[in-house]
């Protein structure tokens, strides 16, 4: 502890208490940046992890989706197949269809 014995008037404690509070009042605003500086990054946080939710969610979705396509495209690609061959099988049934149209066209005089 230190003692001033040169202490006669009250001018030097009131420089004291002015530097004290000057001191407590610049601890003060500094305070109160660092607590806005902490809840402004807890907002960025929040709405960082937000933004990470939200991506992984599309991520599940979009992959859910190219799946679906994928399983529609084999399907489509199956059946196509099945036409083909069949058609492929019956290669007279190509012969024969047009001069079917032409019967029934102008059999019943659509043309």
């Amino acid at each position: 502890m230190k003692f001033n014995y040169f202490f006669f008037s009250g001018e030097e404690s009131d420089s004291d208490t002015d530097s004290e509070e000057k001191t407590t009042r610049q601890i003060t605003v500094e305070l109160a940046e660092l607590t806005s500086d902490i809840d402004m990054k807890q907002r960025l946080i929040e709405e960082l992890e937000n933004s990470q939710r939200r991506l992984e969610w599309m991520k599940q979705h979009y992959e859910e989706k190219l799946s679906q396509l994928q399983t529609r495209i084999k399907a489509t690609q199956e059946e196509r197949d099945k036409v083909l061959a069949t058609f492929s099988k019956c290669h007279t049934c190509f012969h024969i269809i047009p001069f079917f149209f032409i019967y029934f066209f102008y059999g019943y005089g659509l043309c």
